[in-house]
């Protein structure tokens, strides 16, 4: 019994690591104040970035909560890294976008009665409803049930490749997810976004897509409707950020969360002033209060997505794995990466049952509250409680809230990634020229071709590189060098040396048996009689 209580014991800290940091003695209650306070201010940051990455993904802001709440939940419990904020970010949320504007319509044409009013009863769902309305399951239309579909699908099916890839030990793979790809993935990836949400900002409504000739027709539409812009939507979020924030970190040592203040001063004004009535300001319109309703994802759809959703699995798994990684050598404590792609996965896997998207972490959030003081999951727990007071209270308060203040958060967060540029010229300066190849190559790929296809050659172009670059290490790491050099095989307890100098060439066979293993080489017979080590 004891032997038993104690692999249960083993089993129980295994699946759930914060227990094992809780009972071990080492988190006092100085780590759960801090953890209280980094949660509130994790919280205050889902708000405004749920909202605006759910309507960037191309669903309901509302799904953005939900996807902040939780897959987030989950992994508070079984997540391996401390200091991980998992929740929504931008650039799964454009490949998700890109994913849903591709594939959505086929979903439709497969609906019954697509071209007419849908019944609930064809459809197997348990919503109230009347046969001559267009809105069914909790009120979504035709095709905004579509795209919560082809969404949850694919964040199952990335959340699955997420699983087998830690379940089969192959999280090496994202070693060839190199870094100058990653940054020029996401450097052409925000051009993308700043372009979905210009029309936005503008209240204006021109064609747009994924490729380069399709950014150049946005950008034309534009000009062409500049007249017709809604001058109303305009904000000054970016002042706030490069210029009050600096200032008042010196004071509380945390950011304003100028993010929600938009958000809430928006909302005030959309009320007071009645923008949508007034000045035909777009607002985000229903937010349905409480939880959830079960979603099953239609599995009969799922070959249409297998191949949209790996950019989401890749990026997604390495954003938060280089977060992880990084936090675990600032804080020393190690992380099993396999264990933590099998709970990533977990997590967006249960949450694509309740109209969750794929969840991921986000650089900009977890600095955020790493520097409000996070020491463990602790503080995802307390944001998960504070998001769920809003879902289930406060959540239809934000209906007045305009579409520009949403999309303002979206470009301000930006901001960081457009800075990667100044790669190019440190590249170049430090003769790195095969990094500078990978970013630049990834970066045009992404806006010439479109995101997904570009993401694919960046990383098949930086697995050639860092294939080649090893291959070559291993062939000069094989050829005699010149000069005082020396080659050594260990076989067994002895060690076979080859000297190339300018004394001529010799060999020797030592015997090491007994040496210590820390010892580089023992005293060895150089080839003029003399000793060397």
């Amino acid at each position: 019994m004891v032997a038993l209580k104690h692999r249960a014991g083993s089993l129980f800290q295994l699946l759930f690591p914060f227990y094992s940091l809780i009972s071990g003695g080492s988190y006092s209650s100085k780590a759960l104040v801090s953890d209280l306070l980094a949660g509130l201010t994790m919280s205050v940051f889902h708000i405004p970035q749920g909202l605006a990455y759910g309507l960037l993904a191309g669903l309901r802001p509302i799904n953005g909560l939900y996807t902040s709440l939780i897959p987030v939940a989950l992994y508070s419990l079984l997540g391996r890294s401390r200091h991980l904020s998992l929740g929504t970010f931008s650039l799964t949320s454009l490949l998700l976008a890109d994913m849903i504007g591709t594939t959505y319509r086929q979903y439709m044409d497969q609906l019954p009665g697509s071209n007419s009013t849908i019944k609930v009863d064809e459809i197997n769902l348990n919503a109230d409803c009347s046969s001559d309305s267009d809105e069914y399951y909790g009120g979504l239309t035709v095709e905004e049930y579509a795209r919560l579909q082809v969404a949850v699908l694919g964040s199952f099916a990335a959340s699955v490749i997420n699983m087998a890839l830690g379940t089969l030990q192959l999280g090496f793979v994202m070693k060839y997810v190199s870094n100058p790809m990653l940054r020029g993935f996401t450097t052409a990836a925000a051009v993308h976004i700043f372009t979905s949400q210009v029309p936005m900002l503008l209240g204006v409504q021109p064609t747009g897509g994924d490729n380069f000739v399709k950014l150049i027709a946005s950008y034309t539409g534009i000009i062409n409707d500049i007249a017709s812009t809604n001058w109303t939507n305009r904000n000054h979020l970016r002042c706030v950020h490069e210029y009050l924030n600096p200032r008042v970190k010196k004071c509380i040592k945390v950011p304003l969360p100028v993010e929600l203040l938009i958000i809430l001063s928006a909302l005030v004004a959309s009320h007071a002033l009645q923008l949508q009535s007034r000045f035909g300001v777009d607002v985000v319109g229903t937010v349905p209060r409480g939880l959830p309703l079960p979603l099953v994802p239609d599995f009969s759809f799922m070959p249409n997505v297998l191949l949209p959703c790996l950019p989401v699995s890749l990026v997604g798994a390495a954003m938060s794995l280089s977060i992880g990684k990084m936090y675990a050598l600032q804080f020393d404590y190690e992380v099993n990466y396999n264990g933590e792609l099998f709970v990533l996965g977990t997590s967006s896997l249960f949450g694509s049952f309740f109209q969750c998207f794929y969840a991921t972490g986000a650089l900009a959030r977890c600095a955020v509250v790493v520097g409000a003081g996070m020491k463990s999951q602790v503080a995802s727990a307390v944001s998960c409680l504070v998001l769920l007071l809003v879902v289930l209270a406060v959540g239809p308060l934000f209906e007045a809230v305009p579409d520009c203040a949403l999309a303002s958060v979206i470009v301000v967060s930006l901001v960081g990634l457009f800075k990667q540029v100044t790669d190019i010229p440190k590249l170049w300066r430090e003769a790195k020229y095969l990094d500078l190849s990978t970013w630049l190559l990834t970066a045009v790929s992404v806006l010439v071709l479109d995101v997904s296809l570009g993401l694919a050659v960046g990383f098949c172009y930086s697995l050639a590189c860092i294939l080649v670059t090893r291959c070559m290490a291993t062939r000069r790491e094989g050829q005699p060098g010149d000069g005082d050099t020396r080659d050594a095989r260990r076989r067994g307890s002895k060690i076979s040396v080859s000297f190339n100098n300018k004394y001529g060439s010799s060999s020797a066979t030592v015997d090491v048996s007994g040496v210590d293993s820390a010892t580089k080489y023992p005293m060895m017979i150089g080839p003029t009689g003399r000793t060397s080590k």
